[in-house]
């Protein structure tokens, strides 16, 4: 993998560009490439690998030279290069070299470094979106939820009426899932705020793409199955022939896979069927037993265990629930963006676009011309490659 170190760090026009053994000057940023000292957050940073793998980042910039420019207010990128004895400099340059080569090899032997780069791009992807600020406070007010000053404001728009683009991390947690580190805070806002976001079209719409019972699907996929569209009712009437509803197979799922506690389980089964008994099918469907035994051996082995595309993992505790839970969300997360991936390169002809991804949803701002044709590509679903094929479902705001 090429490292690059930002034109900032030399205040110059080019970057420096290390291909594993020599060095260049060049004007743009490579493909497949890694950024050192990039003040954009939204770049393709070796910060990520090294957050991933617990490493500690490059550093560019010593701590003194930092602390006294944030001393007279200076809030752009320090070109390290200036600023430091030629000598100081070199040693910095050549120690964040070695960090980042450390730090990128490391995840190429886990064999994660390709979905990671992909993922980093679809997380990167998002184009900016319009919104009714007026009517966001509104019904942020109305719903009566929590009010949240510093929530709100992240969705203030600039005089375009557009909203700084989400930037989004999927290291800063153990699983992967998202976070963002800047901009519309849309991950832990009402879901109400949703129907404020509208399309920069005349006419236009915004809809959302949504995995179909992402988890659960993907622990039966994993377990050697190939289940219907539908998880539950393939669950229900392969183990319990038809003799639990919906809910009370989903309830019996989602127990299994999180570890919930049997009471609310015991209150919604018939009488004379044991929450025990029927987690415990659900668990068998999973194969829970044999991959919980399997990441129990790499947590041993190695200090750590993968999920089923090589993201190292490193669970608060081994225990059963949590082992197999932190493996399939984190297992999870990666689906859901490579899925999401394969739907953006669909719109890339088009005049829609992705705005916004919220865990396993993904919103697009659709053009009045393209309703049709973002509908056909939601209702072909995700394939994963590797993995398999997973059902998606299409709504708009004004559905709910």
């Amino acid at each position: 993998m090429n490292i690059c170190v930002h034109k900032s760090i030399f205040a110059k026009e080019e970057y420096l560009l290390f291909n594993g053994s020599t060095y260049s000057w060049v004007l743009e940023i490579p493909d497949n490439c890694l950024l050192v000292g990039s003040p954009n957050k939204n770049s393709m940073s070796i910060d990520s690998i090294c957050e991933l793998l617990d490493i500690e980042p490059p550093v560019l910039i010593s701590k003194e030279i930092e602390k006294s420019f944030e001393q007279i207010g200076f809030r752009g990128p320090i070109p390290s290069s200036l600023v430091h004895r030629k000598s100081e400099f070199k040693k910095l340059l050549n120690e964040a070299i070695e960090t980042s080569k450390k730090a990128s090899d490391s995840l190429e032997r886990l064999g994660y470094m390709e979905t990671f780069i992909e993922c980093q791009r679809i997380l990167r992807g998002m184009s900016d979106a319009s919104v009714d600020y007026q009517r966001l406070k509104r019904e942020v007010k109305n719903s009566g939820s929590a009010k949240n000053d510093s929530m709100i404001k992240s969705f203030q728009p600039d005089s375009n009426g557009l909203m700084q683009k989400a930037v989004y991390s999927n290291t800063s947690t153990s699983t992967g899932r998202m976070t963002i580190e800047s901009g519309p805070q849309i991950l832990t806002a009402p879901k109400i705020i949703r129907k404020c976001i509208k399309s920069r079209y005349e006419n236009g719409i915004v809809c959302q793409v949504d995995f179909v019972s992402l988890e659960p699907r993907l622990g039966r996929i994993m377990a050697d199955a190939d289940p219907k569209n539908d998880i539950y009712k393939d669950f229900g009437d392969l183990v319990f022939s038809g003799k639990l509803n919906r809910e009370q197979v989903k309830k019996v799922m989602l127990c299994a896979i999180y570890g919930a506690g049997f009471r609310t389980l015991s209150d919604l089964l018939p009488d004379g069927m044991s929450p025990r008994s029927v987690v415990k099918k659900a668990k068998e469907y999973l194969d829970f037993e044999n991959i919980v035994k399997k990441k129990r051996e790499e947590l041993r082995n190695f200090g750590y265990m993968q999920n089923c595309f090589g993201r190292p993992i490193n669970p608060s505790s081994n225990r059963d629930s949590l082992v197999y839970n932190n493996w399939l969300q984190s297992s999870a997360v990666d689906v859901a963006l490579l899925g999401f991936g394969e739907i953006i390169k669909s719109l890339s002809e088009l005049r829609s676009m992705p705005i916004f991804l919220i865990h396993d949803a993904l919103l697009i701002d659709v053009h009045p011309d393209e309703e049709k044709i973002i509908k056909k590509i939601a209702k072909g679903g995700a394939a994963v490659e590797g993995i398999g094929y997973f059902p998606l479902s299409y709504s708009t705001f004004s559905d709910e």
